[in-house]
């Protein structure tokens, strides 16, 4: 009688689930840090959006909406601009993500899934969301956002690197900002309008 031999044996099997858990290994880690990219760029293109909004309800109105103040407020009160410059606020691609900023020196907390606005003395804007990746970052939370100062006061950093402390202010424009330990967290973007 013939013996047919079907099927895999169970160390032929164990291979194969070696070899596919290396390669989950290998790959997971770079399709991670290509999400965050990603949702970066979605913030950073949704910011873009909210300027050109408030830029054409302050070209027909001579003035930002009334609700923007230096305290800083979320996105979700920009009800001014819809439906006539904005169809709708874009929200953050991290739906619930909650991040903070410090403006005139308290702590402000963004609503789920929204950026936050602060209004600077000279009427300039600051627009502001969470990044996750520091090559995208160029501001800190730690860093107070001063609504007393001008939009030339407000200085932005050209780059964050990973140290052993968070930078407390920035002095001048692209200065090189730390971020502790790289924190994710304290990671933000801020856009001058």
């Amino acid at each position: 009688m013939k013996n047919l031999k079907k099927g895999f044996t169970l160390v032929e099997m164990l291979i194969v689930v070696v070899i596919i858990g290396i390669l989950a290994a290998a790959i997971l880690p770079r399709l991670t840090g290509a999400q965050a990219a990603t949702r970066d760029t979605a913030r950073r293109s949704a910011l873009n959006q909210i300027a050109q909004g408030l830029e054409l309800y302050n070209t027909s109105n001579g003035t930002y909406p009334a609700a923007i103040t230096d305290a800083g407020i979320g996105t979700e009160l920009l009800t001014d601009l819809k439906p006539d410059y904005m169809k709708s606020i874009p929200g953050n691609p991290a739906k619930e993500e909650i991040f903070k900023a410090k403006i005139k020196g308290q702590e402000k907390s963004s609503s789920k899934g929204n950026f936050l606005i602060a209004k600077l003395s000279d009427g300039t804007l600051a627009l502001i969301t969470k990044v996750e990746r520091r090559e995208n970052a160029n501001y800190l939370s730690t860093i107070n956002i001063d609504t007393t100062k001008t939009a030339a006061d407000l200085k932005l950093c050209g780059s964050v690197k990973d140290g052993a402390t968070d930078t407390a202010n920035v002095t001048t424009d692209n200065q090189e900002c730390i971020a502790k330990n790289a924190s994710i967290a304290n990671l933000l973007y801020v856009l001058k309008l």
